[in-house]
């Protein structure tokens, strides 16, 4: 990643300025049938976050700082991207889909970037799958699959679903193309896979000392399975149109 240039950086304050809304705005989000509020994928302050966490809301301070044109957080930000370019699997499948939905999808449009979209949604409801509580899968399966299309905001949304609506068989390819992906890195050992487990209200309920049952991992035995789940809940979901972003 080069040094930002004068005319990057208004395209990167134009970008960031409608990520910076659209991240605040995922403090509360509907499950995908439109049902009850379920809280979003963001930390439960009377726990301890967990270091992604923390990695994650010092990411929403630096987009907030390229808003404001602050020169330490344009260099942070072209850090970040410097980072996700050359080690794309250093954090989270979450985090990722938020600097693809902050710079990258409205950069470059869906069809360049859903691979990448495909690759963290694979990855990180397989991880939901293997390590999270049932309230906790509720929880991320909210916000993970249409995350990086809620950030990115409403123009590259809409774009994306005229894009799925237009072209579903290159819509498919992608998606293929995504998966493929996702097998060669399922078992990448460059990010945390547990943690779907800082979501969830057993692991509130168990800090409070209230009844609650221990959170177990899936067995191994049952990973094979998993897999397959996550690959088919992911090509249903990206088969039809985008997610809406919200309006600001």
């Amino acid at each position: 990643m080069t040094s930002l240039n004068k005319t990057k950086i208004a395209n990167l304050v134009c970008i960031t300025a409608l990520a910076a809304a659209a991240l605040s705005l995922c403090a509360v989000a509907r499950a995908d049938d439109g049902t009850a509020a379920v809280p979003a994928a963001t930390p439960h302050t009377q726990l301890a976050p967990q270091p992604w966490q923390e990695r994650r809301a010092q990411f929403a301070k630096i987009v907030g700082g390229v808003r404001a044109k602050d020169a330490v957080a344009l260099k942070q930000f072209d850090d970040v991207l410097t980072e996700f370019d050359t080690k794309p699997l250093a954090r989270t499948p979450l985090e990722n889909m938020e600097i693809l939905g902050v710079y990258y999808l409205p950069r470059e449009g869906v069809e360049k970037v859903l691979p990448a979209v495909v690759l963290n949604a694979v990855l990180g409801w397989y991880d939901a799958l293997r390590f999270g509580s049932q309230s906790g899968r509720a929880e991320i399966s909210s916000n993970l699959f249409k995350m990086a299309f809620v950030v990115a905001g409403p123009d590259a949304s809409n774009k994306a679903a005229k894009f799925f609506d237009e072209r579903p068989e290159r819509t498919e390819q992608l998606v293929a193309q995504g998966i493929a992906m996702a097998t060669a890195h399922k078992d990448d050992p460059h990010y945390d896979h547990h943690w779907p487990t800082a979501f969830g209200l057993e692991r509130i309920i168990c800090a409070q000392q209230g009844p609650c049952e221990e959170i177990k991992a899936l067995p191994e035995n049952q990973w094979d399975e998993a897999w397959s789940q996550a690959q088919q809940r992911v090509r249903a979901y990206y088969h039809g149109s985008a997610p809406a972003a919200p309006k600001t």
